[in-house]
C-alpha cells in the first residue's frame, strides 16, 4: 500500500458532504422542497475486487449517506436520491489507465454495449422531476442489466 497524501482533494471530500447536507437542509426550510441527486456507481453494489475496491468503499459510503439524508429531510419534503451509472463511455476509465476499457467489457454485460453519459443524465433529470415526486433514498442503475 502507498502512503496516504495530504491534498486539498482529501480536504474538500468531507466538505462536499456537508454542503449536501446544508443545500437539503436550506431547501426544507424554504417551504416548498427540492431534490438532490448523487451520482454514485455501480461499483458500490458489486465491489470491484481487484479493480476499484478504494473507489467502490468511497461509493458505498455515498450510497449510505444517500439512504440516511433521504430520511433525515423527507419530512420538509427534500427529496434525495442516486444513479450507480455501470460501464459508461467517458474520460473515467481513461484517466485510470485504459482508455479502451467499456469497449473491452460491452460484449460482457447483459445489454451487450456500454452506456452513454446522456442515459445517465437521463435518469437523473427523471429523479430531479415531478414524476419522481414519491421517490426519495432510491438508486437507479444505469448498468446494462449488470
Amino acid at each position: 500500500m502507498s502512503p496516504v497524501e495530504d491534498d486539498d482533494e482529501q480536504r474538500r471530500r468531507p466538505d462536499a458532504v456537508q454542503q449536501t447536507r446544508l443545500v437539503a437542509h436550506v431547501a426544507g426550510t424554504r417551504g416548498q422542497g427540492g431534490s438532490i441527486v448523487n451520482v454514485s456507481s455501480l461499483a458500490a453494489r458489486l465491489g470491484s475486487a481487484g479493480e476499484y475496491v478504494d473507489y467502490a468503499a468511497s461509493k458505498g459510503a455515498l450510497d449510505t449517506f444517500t439512504i440516511g439524508l433521504s430520511k433525515e429531510v423527507a419530512a420538509e419534503n427534500v427529496r434525495v436520491n442516486a444513479v450507480r451509472p455501470g460501464f459508461i463511455f467517458t474520460d473515467f476509465h481513461a484517466l485510470s489507465g485504459d482508455p479502451f476499457r467499456v469497449s473491452k467489457l460491452e460484449g460482457a454485460l447483459p445489454m451487450g454495449r456500454g452506456g452513454t453519459a446522456e442515459e445517465v443524465a437521463e435518469a437523473i433529470l427523471w429523479l430531479l422531476s415531478d414524476n419522481a415526486s414519491y421517490a426519495t433514498g432510491t438508486f437507479i442503475d444505469v448498468a446494462g442489466g449488470r
